[in-house]
């Protein structure tokens, strides 16, 4: 499985395997306001996070997640 960080002037790539990934889960939290606030969060090895999908709208982060997992479940054969 690649994962590919973004960041303004670079980014990160690194390969894992894909039985070596907790399996992804949407964390909720509260922004500033007390409005509820959405992350698809997929755990590295080491215990790393890293935030697949944020969002206020909850759909949306978990249209994210299904996605995310029927791609793991593709290549869960590693």
């Amino acid at each position: 499985v690649l994962v590919r960080e973004r960041f303004p002037f670079h980014a990160i790539e690194k390969r894992y395997r894909s039985r070596d990934l907790a399996a992804p889960r949407i964390d909720e939290s509260k922004e500033s306001d007390g409005d509820p606030y959405f992350s698809c969060v997929l755990e590295l090895p080491g215990g790393r996070r890293v935030a697949v999908a944020e969002s206020g709208h909850r759909p949306g982060v978990e249209a994210a997640l299904d996605a995310l997992n029927a791609s793991l479940a593709s290549v869960r054969r590693d």
